[in-house]
């Protein structure tokens, strides 16, 4: 599957959610946004050429607000190059 113009194809695992070993639910610690909120780490599977700077097989963080799911799957999804904001 070939993302088109400058979109990139990225596989990424939402988190699940946090629970004690007693299984109590562990609410957000703060109602502040930061960074750490919409900044998420993710693998890139395919690139459209049009995408500068980014390859196959990079591990990317990128605005998680940015991200479109890939119809038929669960943790594929569809961002620009745009949101992509640091390459590990």
């Amino acid at each position: 599957m070939l993302p088109m113009n400058n979109f990139v194809l990225i596989e990424y695992e939402e988190p699940t959610e946090k629970t004690t070993e007693g299984g109590l639910y562990i609410p957000p610690a703060t109602t502040t946004v930061s960074a750490k909120d919409f900044l998420k780490e993710a693998k890139v599977l395919e690139v459209n050429p049009k995408a500068e700077h980014v390859k196959a097989g990079d591990t990317i963080y990128f605005d998680i607000r940015a991200k479109v799911i890939v119809p038929g799957t669960t943790n594929q999804f569809v961002i620009r190059g745009e949101d992509i904001y640091l390459i590990k």
